[in-house]
C-alpha cells in the first residue's frame, strides 16, 4: 500500500493576511504611486484575489493609508531604539545616526516621497501630517530639542532623503557617501 504525504495547509488568518497585503502594498506603491498602483497588482504580487483585498481593506486609499501608517511607523521604531538608552544630545545623535537605516530601505524612503505626493487628497495629508508631527513630538520628548534645531533637523532629513534618493550625496557635502558617513549626520546642539 502506498503511503500519501499530504501537507496541511494552515490558513492564515485575516489580520496575518492584511499585515502581509500591506507589506507588498507598500512596496508596490513606494515604485509606482498611489496613482499608478492598482490593487489588481498588490493582490496578485500578495498571491490573493482582488475582491479579497477589497473585502480587507474596502478601498484602495485605505490599502493606501495602512502603506502609509507602516512606512511611518517603521521610521518612528528606528528611532525610538535609536533613543532607548539616551537623552538629550546624545538621542539626537543616535537618532541621527539611526536615519541611515532608513535611508538604506529603498522602499521606506520612497514611500515617504510617494505619500507626500498623494497629499493632495485631503484624507492622505491628514494622515501623512499626523505622522510626521508624531515623529516631530517624538524627537522632541526624547531629546528636549528647541524650535530651532526641529527646523533643522526636519530640513536635514528632507535633504538626506533627496540625496538619497537622487544618490546625489554632494547636495550634504562634497566627497561621496564616505564622506558624508565620515562627517557624521550632525545637527546643532539641543537647545
Amino acid at each position: 500500500m502506498t503511503r500519501v504525504i499530504t501537507r496541511e495547509r494552515k490558513r492564515m488568518s485575516a489580520e496575518d493576511r492584511r499585515s502581509t497585503i500591506v507589506v507588498v502594498a507598500l512596496a508596490e506603491f513606494a515604485r509606482t504611486g498611489y496613482e499608478g498602483t492598482s490593487t489588481d497588482v498588490i493582490a496578485r504580487r500578495a498571491g490573493i484575489t482582488q475582491p479579497y483585498v477589497m473585502r480587507l481593506f474596502g478601498s484602495k486609499r485605505a490599502l493606501f493609508l495602512a502603506a502609509v501608517d507602516l512606512a511611518y511607523e517603521s521610521v518612528l521604531h528606528v528611532f525610538r531604539e535609536a533613543a532607548r538608552d539616551a537623552g538629550g544630545v546624545d538621542a539626537l545623535d543616535a537618532i541621527c545616526r539611526s536615519y541611515w537605516e532608513v535611508l538604506a530601505d529603498r522602499y521606506l524612503l520612497a514611500m515617504q516621497f510617494q505619500a507626500m505626493a498623494a497629499s493632495d487628497d485631503p484624507r492622505i495629508r491628514e494622515v501623512v501630517a499626523g505622522h510626521m508631527a508624531a515623529i516631530r513630538a517624538f524627537v522632541v520628548e526624547s531629546t528636549g530639542a528647541g524650535e530651532d534645531v526641529m527646523r533643522q533637523f526636519m530640513a536635514m532629513g528632507t535633504l538626506l532623503n533627496a540625496a538619497a534618493a537622487l544618490d546625489m550625496p554632494d547636495l550634504i557635502c562634497p566627497g561621496g557617501w564616505g564622506a558624508v558617513l565620515g562627517a557624521g549626520y550632525r545637527l546643532a546642539p539641543v537647545a
